[in-house]
């Protein structure tokens, strides 16, 4: 299949063809075009089946481009790579058939990942339009189509979504088919370290949702969304296949089949019977619930028994306070939130028990929510035998909870304060890379030195540095190719190699960027007489 990029920075398109393995996502060719005009021309000429376009372009945008495969009736997987991050954009992106959206700078793990996702809906497409007219539908179109219900694009109205039903040949569902919403979250905190781990889960939790809730083998009602916290999937049950016992049998079944293969525990949520055009608002309406359970990892419930939880049973403790006691390191404020919690409950009553359960949750949220925003594994707090025994009997009385809570708090500042003794990670990597620059580093190789996240220590290094972890590679390799061309009699192709650069136009594209004039100028004494920037 084909693949275009279409940007109007042209080291971009080198940076992105560069890090692609076109053999593993099945891409034969890639196509380039720097504005939306030439893009149009290349899409009507050569059909590409996967397109990566910016959105900020001069004259013809990105927008505009999209509109007109739209117009044209060209099918194609589409995805933006841009600098806009907002909502409107998104969803005029998912409107006219965006299949992704994805932010500057590059994160290449999540590009190729989305360019799996974007291979594998070509692939069926095609396979799609070689079956007969009464084969199955298309499930990328399907999944698609969903996408844009549950984020409101279609309204609620029966007649707007049969609409778009008819417009895009979906005859699976009617508006007013009667479903049964069921929303899955799982936290990937546990799997950050485990990268091949991770892609695994992300790879398959769709299609392993799709099967066990509709048995179904692919991916067609399940929409997937995945952040750097949460992975999500919503999948609408047509009430007429399954019963509610039948859906929340299924729900449990895959959370024990997640645990089993991924280690992973997601929260599940059943919803009530709705017609499908009102998917949009029984999704927002299940995700405010879900909420309430998200801390009660390995279980699914009826959306009727979290309508029933009162914000008594919610919390009984304010976990914002508990947040800011913590982060400014305040552990007699913290125990004083906790001792006045103990005091309210009332110990005559019935639900004691329930309460208690209710404020050790509440503790122990407030402290792994404080370690996930500063980047620290929860789980390496929980391993310490000392806690288990103290968590085990912490609701057994008011001063077993406030041993275990006093002990949860000094093991998360011990794990804070190593935190910020790392302060150090960025010189560490840049020490690192001064080292290896030469080799083929990767930001997973990187990453593992200092024992970091690859996306943390992407968005830190660039917060420190002000660049990517790439353009401080590749300017210490332009720094060493230009003491070679003026040092050595070697070629430009040799240099480049040496220094790192597998691609003799890439080598020039930056240089040229970095220093203003090309190799053979600066080895020739063009631009060794003074200027700006590294190659100064």
């Amino acid at each position: 299949m084909k693949l275009l990029i279409c940007d109007d920075d042209i080291s971009t398109i080198d940076v992105i063809q560069s890090q692609l393995n076109c053999q593993e996502l099945g891409i034969s060719s890639i196509l380039r075009a720097y504005n939306g005009e030439a893009a149009k021309e290349v899409i009507l000429k050569e059909k590409p089946e996967l397109i990566l376009c910016d959105i900020g372009m001069p004259k013809v945008d990105g927008m505009e481009v999209l509109k007109f495969i739209d117009e044209q009736k060209i099918h194609t997987e589409f995805a933006f790579l841009t600098c806009f991050d907002d909502f409107e954009h998104a969803r005029s992106a998912v409107r006219f058939g965006a299949c992704n959206y994805l932010t500057k700078p590059v994160d290449f793990r999540e590009l190729n990942e989305a360019l799996h996702r974007m291979a594998d809906a070509a692939v069926s497409y095609r396979k799609q339009l070689s079956e007969k007219e009464s084969g199955p539908q298309n499930d990328a179109s399907i999944n698609n189509f969903l996408r844009q219900l549950q984020m409101g694009v279609f309204g609620a109205s029966a007649e707007r979504v049969g609409e778009a039903l008819k417009k895009n040949g979906i005859t699976e569902f009617l508006g007013d088919t009667p479903v049964r919403i069921i929303l899955f979250y799982a936290d990937l905190t546990e799997s950050s370290r485990d990268i091949q781990l991770r892609d695994r889960i992300i790879g398959s939790f769709g299609t392993d949702v799709e099967e066990a809730l509709t048995g179904y083998t692919g991916l067609r009602s399940t929409v997937v969304d995945i952040s750097d916290r949460y992975i999500s999937s919503v999948t609408p049950v047509p009430s007429g296949l399954f019963s509610e016992e039948d859906c929340l049998a299924r729900a449990r079944e895959l959370v024990r089949f997640c645990s089993d293969n991924y280690a992973l525990h997601p929260v599940g949520l059943v919803g009530r019977e709705c017609p499908l055009y009102a998917m949009g608002d029984a999704c927002a309406e299940l995700r405010t619930q879900i909420r309430r359970v998200l801390l009660r990892a390995g279980n699914v419930f009826l959306q009727r028994e979290t309508e029933r939880v009162t914000g008594s049973d919610l919390s009984v403790i304010n976990e914002e306070k508990l947040l800011r006691v913590i982060r400014q390191r305040d552990r007699d404020a913290f125990l004083s939130l906790v001792s006045e919690a103990l005091s309210s409950i009332p110990y005559t009553q019935k639900d004691t028990s329930s309460l208690m359960a209710v404020l050790h949750k509440d503790i122990t949220a407030a402290v792994s929510v404080c370690l996930q925003d500063n980047r620290i594994p929860v789980r390496d707090l929980f391993q310490n035998e000392q806690f288990r025994k103290l968590e085990l009997f912490a609701e057994r009385s008011p001063a077993d909870m406030m041993d275990f809570a006093a002990h949860l708090f000094d093991a998360a500042l011990m794990e804070l304060e190593c935190s910020a003794d790392a302060a150090g990670l960025i010189d560490a990597v840049k020490h690192y890379i001064r080292q290896h620059y030469r080799e083929d580093l990767t930001r997973n190789e990187l990453a593992e030195v200092v024992h970091i996240t690859p996306n943390y220590l992407s968005k830190r290094f660039h917060t420190e540095t002000g660049m990517s972890l790439r353009e401080y590679i590749n300017q210490l390799r332009i720094e060493d190719a230009k003491r070679l061309l003026l040092s050595t009699n070697t070629t430009i192709s040799e240099i480049a190699s040496e220094v790192g650069f597998d691609n003799i136009s890439y080598f020039s594209t930056v240089f040229r960027k970095l220093c203003g004039v090309s190799p053979i100028e600066w080895s020739s004494g063009k631009g060794s007489e003074g200027g700006d920037g590294p190659c100064a």
